[in-house]
């Protein structure tokens, strides 16, 4: 491919292409100044002490700290849940993408209705755990980032002169056609482009991709030819496509997509020499691509999956010198003119619409063998255990990732002592704590720190929610309290949960080293922070309700009130944006436009009837934002997954007594009319015979 016959002049800096700076369009309003970033703790941010971890080899990875706003990163859904979608990427990031910002269609006025008619089906479908992502990151917190899957933010600088074959790219589907998907890339092109269901027409995969990606949602594709004059882009699916940049492909940096395949001659091996030792430690790879550009590839992604098992030697890695590899691009970083790029055969392998779910281990503490050592940490894989009476889940043999800084308590300890020690050589054995399966790299995290062995939360989603649970406080702001579950668990009681009645600032006998007995309410996955609750009377509950299905009409229950403005919501009381906010300060808004909402655990809310409100304002109940109620359940729309509460004690004793009373007729009826139809099919029998 010539690059002045399908893309823009260039001038060369530092050895990268880079579009002209008079064609580069304005940045997105999303991107941030680099000057904007987080530099130290904020004091309502909580630190979980096992995500961005910092690589010690000399081909790192990139840390929190060193993204910035306007990176394009690949990633893999790791949670689906109804605010939007948590997601891995490289280095052990986690990223979170609200619901509003997964798909185009979610700005449109006159769509709004639609969507939130659509929503459970559009998250349930073409976005699944394990399913591969591209993202765009909006922000940078302190411990997680904030992304956007949007096409037209993606796709912002795409126009028709550079965009080629083998780029994988985001689209909004426009129309489901006989044969095939018609989508569009952004709204400034008009590049539009067809992607066929199946090429060998097969049905049953027609249907499931039919069904996957219903019109206005997003789905990734990758190009096959392009028509420059009628602005129309051939397609194929992403785990289909096969063909990688050849390696001296010149193509334009600032035309580069997270995604790509291609092809890299490795350059240089780096390794770590340990001192008093004849021997090194693998640090990874540099290797040249598309052209001019030079780049290094991390240890941990320079390992295919089927080589974990076997232990490598340094001769193996030096025998790729000269030797063509085959890459997937993981972020672009256009800021620094920075690429990384993976080797593992998980990640060059793309999840399509069904992902790749994984089922979790039961067992907290596993023993794993050492099968690869490099310079970030180690490779092991677990011994199953032994016995008749252990699950066929605990029997399976899983791979898993030690990062350096999780080996030893003790930090006086320098990795080159660590990997000169006998003890962590390949071939031994160590007992490890898992801490969680990661789904980019897929492999499970594991730590060998003696200290993390006995504990028992290492990361919260050990954690489910109506848990009772202890806790240190460790900072008092504004909003409310840090406080400390385990070693590397935090958490944050809002300032309305610190007390039984709602107070509006810190209680004077609270300070900073004081332990308090807490239920966990929620995981507040749009701001990565456990939030719980300090209220007496949810304490005490003996019944929490924590899922939809266990509620039935008379069911009590015990929650506490939010207020959230009226056109907020749409007709189903969901709103893509702020009916899942997981702020529990009270809105500014007016007496004759609000809402009552009483939430319970794990999202699970109702909203109060006027009828309701007006009775619960003649009995002079508290009503304020935080308040705790007692309630109970008078409707279950198990179809619509809404359901209705009284908090009038009068009709709480009656629906209690109705529960009672009605329930042994009701179960006489069934008897009896599974009698009438039993008889009546014998008789029919009877009059065939005859």
């Amino acid at each position: 491919m010539l690059e002045s016959e399908d893309f823009p002049r260039s001038y060369l800096k530092e050895g990268v292409k880079t579009l002209d700076k008079i064609k580069k369009s304005v940045l997105s309003r999303f991107q941030k100044n680099k000057a904007n970033k987080p530099s130290k703790i904020d004091e309502e941010d909580i630190s979980d002490g096992i995500y961005g971890s910092k690589c010690t080899d000399d081909v790192k990875l990139p840390t929190l700290d060193s993204i910035t706003p306007g990176t394009l990163v690949l990633g893999s859904v790791a949670l689906v849940c109804p605010s939007g979608l948590r997601i891995h990427i490289l280095n052990n990031i986690v990223g979170f993408a609200k619901y509003s910002d997964l798909f185009d269609s979610a700005d449109s006025d006159t769509n709004n209705g639609d969507l939130a008619n659509d929503r459970d089906n559009r998250l349930s479908s073409p976005i699944k755990i394990g399913s591969t992502v591209i993202c765009y990151v909006l922000k940078v917190n302190y411990s997680y980032l904030s992304l956007s899957l949007k096409p037209s933010l993606i796709n912002r600088d795409l126009r028709v002169d550079n965009i080629y074959p083998g780029l994988i790219l985001p689209a909004t589907v426009t129309s489901q056609e006989d044969h095939g998907l018609s989508i569009t890339f952004n709204s400034v092109s008009g590049l539009n482009g067809f992607i066929m269901y199946d090429e060998q027409g097969r049905e049953s995969v027609k249907s499931i991709l039919k069904s996957s990606y219903p019109i206005n949602s997003t789905v990734n594709v990758a190009v096959v030819t392009v028509n420059a004059e009628r602005g129309f882009v051939k397609c194929q699916w992403p785990w289909l496509y096969k063909t990688p940049i050849d390696t001296e492909a010149g193509l334009v940096f600032d035309t580069l997509k997270p995604g790509l395949l291609l092809k890299a001659e490795v350059l240089n091996v780096h390794n770590i020499v340990l001192e008093g030792s004849s021997k090194s430690v693998f640090a990874g790879y540099t290797v040249k691509c598309l052209g001019s550009i030079n780049e290094t590839i991390s240890s941990l992604h320079s390992f295919a999956q089927t080589n974990i098992s076997n232990e490598v030697e340094m001769e193996d890695f030096y025998s790729l010198v000269g030797e063509t590899v085959e890459c997937r691009i993981i972020q672009v970083d256009f800021e620094n003119k920075k690429l990384h790029m993976s080797m593992q055969s998980q990640i060059l392998k793309w999840k399509g619409p069904m992902g790749q779910a994984f089922k979790p281990i039961n067992n907290k503490i596993i023993n794993c063998k050492i099968t690869q050592c490099f310079s970030s940490g180690f490779l092991l894989e677990s011994i199953p255990p032994t016995g008749d009476d252990i699950n066929n889940s605990d029997k399976r043999v899983l791979h898993c990732y030690c990062a350096i800084h999780d080996v030893l308590d003790d930090k006086s300890l320098t990795e080159e002592t660590i990997f000169s020690s006998s003890k962590y050589s390949v071939g031994s054995v160590h007992e490890c704590r898992v801490i969680e399966f990661d789904y980019f790299t897929r492999l499970t995290r594991v730590s060998m720190k003696s200290s993390l062995i006995s504990e028992e939360y290492v990361t919260p989603f050990e954690l489910s929610a109506s848990d009772v649970v202890k806790g240190k406080i460790i900072n008092l702001v504004n909003s409310g309290a840090i406080v400390q579950i385990s070693s590397l668990v935090f958490g944050k009681v809002p300032l309305g949960h610190l007390t039984q009645v709602p107070v509006t600032k810190l209680p004077e006998g609270l300070k900073v080293g004081r332990n308090l007995r807490l239920r966990v309410l929620k995981f507040d996955h749009a701001h990565n922070k456990l939030i719980l609750t300090a209220k007496g009377l949810m304490l005490d509950d003996t019944d929490p309700v924590v899922k939809f299905e266990q509620l039935h009409v008379g069911k009590k229950l015990i929650g506490y009130v939010t207020i959230a403005k009226d056109t907020l919501y749409t007709t189903n009381g969901l709103d893509p944006q702020s009916a899942n906010s997981d702020e529990l300060e009270e809105p500014k808004v007016g007496k004759g436009n609000q809402k009552i909402y009483v939430k319970f655990y794990n999202e699970l809310k109702t909203v109060l009837s006027p009828e309701e409100v007006k009775k619960a304002k003649e009995l002079s109940m508290d009503l304020n934002t935080d308040s705790v109620v007692k309630c109970a359940v008078t409707r279950v729309d198990r179809a619509k997954k809404v359901f209705s509460v009284t908090l009038d004690e009068l009709k709480i004793s009656k629906l209690l007594e109705n529960k009672d009373t009605t329930k042994k007729p009701r179960r006489e009826k069934r008897k009896l009319l599974c009698k009438q139809i039993f008889k009546d099919y014998k008789s029919k029998k009877k009059l065939k015979k005859n």
